[in-house]
């Protein structure tokens, strides 16, 4: 596979005021960047071979749905004790094991997230790289910080 050189440059910002003063710029971590370099090609045929995928996902639901109800029917019959269990039983045993699914579940996610993290990181570096306006360490407002004056009399 080549290699091929991505890009970025700041998508410049249509200003329309009546003065200057009117003139209101987007924090820097809100400016668009365009990334140049990847093309994604789209046709007809590829959406529809998604309309069809969803047509044969839809047939596979509707047999798991089969199967998985005859399942059922199969445990009842073949122990019958899982009907005398009482609801709070079952949800014990149900919760469990769910708790186990999840646990494997989450550690995956986890590990691919922080694998993303560093791919965006090393990305940020390199649009800040490229684009060194960016670099500017502006306050951000965000809604999990509480932003706090000093009085720089009382330092």
């Amino acid at each position: 596979m080549e290699d091929k050189k991505i890009t970025y440059k700041l998508k410049p910002i249509n200003l329309v005021a009546d003065s200057v003063e009117d003139i209101k710029l987007p924090p820097y971590n809100e400016r668009v960047i365009e990334k140049y370099g990847e093309v994604i090609p789209l046709t007809l045929k590829e959406i529809e071979d998604t309309l069809a995928e969803n047509i044969k996902r839809k047939k596979e639901n509707l047999a798991k749905l089969q199967y998985e109800t005859a399942r059922k029917e199969n445990i009842e019959h073949f122990h019958p004790f899982v009907k005398e269990l009482t609801p709070e039983q079952l949800l014990t045993a149900h919760m469990y094991k769910e708790a186990c699914a999840w646990i494997e579940i989450s550690n995956k996610n986890i590990a691919s997230i922080d694998e993303q993290n560093k791919i965006d990181t090393e990305e940020i570096a390199e649009i800040k790289k490229q684009i060194p306006d960016l670099d500017i360490k502006e306050p951000v407002e965000s809604p999990y910080v509480e932003v706090v004056e000093v009085d720089e009399d009382e330092e």
